[in-house]
């Protein structure tokens, strides 16, 4: 079920999302979700890519969201 509602949504996306501005708050949680994506990718521990995927998937739906 998951996986089909994930599908259905990204195909009614536009090919490009563009947001111009957030809040400072969000800002700076992007920020440091990226940061940590980037250290896991980096470190390579174990589950290292199922957590990279997780925090893919909360960006996404925060970024569609705004």
């Amino acid at each position: 079920m998951y996986q089909v509602s994930g599908e259905l949504l990204i195909q009614q996306l536009p090919p490009l999302l563009s947001l111009n501005e957030f809040s400072k708050d969000t800002e700076q949680w992007i920020e440091s979700t990226l940061r940590f994506i980037d250290q896991e990718a980096r470190e390579l521990k174990p589950d290292g890519e199922t957590t990279i995927t997780r925090l893919a998937d909360i960006l996404i739906i925060q970024l569609i969201r705004q």
